[in-house]
């Protein structure tokens, strides 16, 4: 699946019934956000949710990941928000910055994303967290082998160019392998049936043929009304 441009948006249905054609899945996540952290603000709830509502693709190593729409940035993404940063806004409370942006040995302490299966475009809050830079940058050197990295990194690194090949992504875990997805979603997450919006979509598209409908007609008002001025 290629993200979707802006010039060629489609609707909310269109994008659902892609991913469901490519073994997405629709999950839960209210039971898993706090409505009492500090975090939660009405600005990232509802940029979580508008995420959510396009469904998800879980994977075998437990990493998942929005419609591509939402794990890009520039022409070929949203300029408000991505997935693993609606995701860490919601479920991680940002780290305070230090006064200093280096430490004692003269390493960077600003603090970042810092994703634990090195697949940035990776929402699962259990592979996101705050860190300072230098200990981000570390994490690069993962090749496998012990890197004291506190937590421990959860595979090893990979740079950006490896997962834009999708013949490198892990297989796909979707509603007919039901027990094996639920076991790899984070705690509190739960999954929706495949059917779960088929009634607000198909409300939503008798809508837009309704409004496709009108707009045909006042046209062709238009012209005729148009038509007979001239005559």
């Amino acid at each position: 699946m290629r993200p979707l441009k802006r010039s060629s948006r489609r609707t909310v249905a269109e994008m659902r019934s892609e991913m469901i054609e490519n073994n997405a899945v629709f999950l839960d996540w209210s039971f898993k956000i706090k409505t009492d952290s500090k975090n939660n603000t009405p600005e990232n709830r509802n940029a979580f949710f508008t995420i959510s509502e396009k469904g998800f693709f879980v994977f075998e190593n437990g990493c998942i990941l929005p419609h591509p729409y939402y794990s890009k940035k520039g022409k070929d993404g949203p300029a408000r928000f991505r997935g693993h940063k609606a995701s860490i806004s919601i479920f991680h409370q940002p780290k305070t910055q230090s006064d200093a942006n280096r430490n004692e040995d003269g390493w960077p302490t600003n603090m970042e994303i810092s994703h634990l299966c090195h697949w940035s475009a990776c929402m699962n809050p259990d592979h996101l967290l705050w860190e300072p830079r230098w200990k981000n940058w570390k994490r690069l050197y993962c090749f496998g082998c012990d890197c004291n990295n506190d937590p421990p990194c959860l595979s090893k690194f990979h740079p950006s160019s490896y997962w834009e090949d999708e013949s490198n992504w892990p297989s796909k875990i979707g509603y007919d392998r039901i027990s094996e997805l639920k076991s790899r979603l984070p705690k509190l997450v739960k999954v929706l049936p495949k059917d779960h919006f088929k009634k607000v979509d198909l409300k939503a598209t008798n809508r837009l043929k309704r409004l496709k409908k009108k707009r045909i007609h006042d046209k062709q008002t238009k012209r005729k009304k148009k038509s007979r001025k001239l005559k």
